[in-house]
Order: structure tokens, then C-alpha cells, then sequence
């Protein structure tokens, strides 16, 4: 079964606001893997991030009082840990992929010209704006969950 979207994408063009739908019947199998792989990988650097949120948070609650050093610095230590668990050029790569993905599901459903670009997607449009395309295009033929009645 193949389900269809019309997904809305607005942008911006030299200062200028916007709007494009696109109308999606097809993403291939390598797509939906190659997404589920980039969410995970972006879920994993939310947790990160979270993680390192919270352990400057509690640091600037500790800061009031001497007695905390060794813990402040303890946490200092877990963050910079955690930093380099993330790898820049996997990051960087991670985005080339995620584009690659995009724009295989748009060469599928008939696009072409500036939709195909990076450029357009790197500087027109928000950072999430291709995640919530490719979202709804992996999520387009999942069946819709029916409310339980009790």
C-alpha cells in the first residue's frame, strides 16, 4: 500500500518568504533504512546534549559554594567526555547523508532543479525543515493507530 502526502515546505529565497508542496507517493526501502539509521543517530546526540545540559545546570547551582569544587570539576570532566564522543566529520558526514537520503525520495516522486541542491537546503530553510520531510515521508505508509474505546 502506498499512501500519498502533500508536504509544505516554506523557505526562504534572498529575504524573501516562500512555499513549496510537495506531493510524495514513494520512498524506497534504502530510504526508510537510511532514516531509521539518521534518527537513531540524532536521538543519540539529543541524549548527549541533554546529558551535558544537565550537568551544566547543576554546576551553576553548585558554583555558590566552595565545598562543591571537586564536584564541579568531576562534572566538568563528564561533559568534555562527552564531547569527545561525538565525532565532527561523523557529524558532518551525517548531514551529507541525510541529504542524500532527501534528495533520492525527491528524485523518486519527480523533482528536480533547486530541491536537489544542498545549497538550497542548507540556506533556505530551517535546520529541521528536512527532518520533518523525510519524517513524514518514512511515517506516510505506517498504519494509523485507532483510538481504544473504553
Amino acid at each position: 500500500m502506498s499512501n500519498k502526502i502533500e508536504y509544505v515546505l516554506n523557505y526562504r529565497e534572498k529575504g524573501k518568504k516562500k512555499q513549496h508542496t510537495f506531493k510524495i507517493d514513494f520512498m524506497s526501502n534504502r530510504c526508510h533504512s537510511n532514516f531509521e539509521e539518521q534518527k537513531s543517530y540524532m536521538i543519540d546526540i539529543i541524549v548527549k546534549l541533554d546529558r551535558m545540559k544537565e550537568l551544566a545546570a547543576e554546576n551553576e547551582l553548585l558554583k555558590s559554594d566552595k565545598k562543591n569544587k571537586e564536584k564541579i570539576a568531576d562534572n566538568i570532566s563528564k561533559i568534555e567526555y562527552i564531547k569527545s564522543l561525538v565525532d565532527p566529520k561523523e557529524a558532518m558526514d551525517f548531514l551529507q547523508e541525510r541529504f542524500k537520503t532527501l534528495k533520492t525520495v525527491l528524485v523518486d516522486n519527480g523533482y528536480d532543479g533547486k530541491f536537489l541542491e544542498y545549497d538550497f537546503w542548507d540556506n533556505c530553510t530551517e535546520p529541521i525543515d528536512s527532518i520533518l520531510f523525510l519524517n513524514e515521508c518514512h511515517d506516510k505508509d505506517n498504519p494509523k493507530k485507532k483510538a481504544v474505546q473504553i
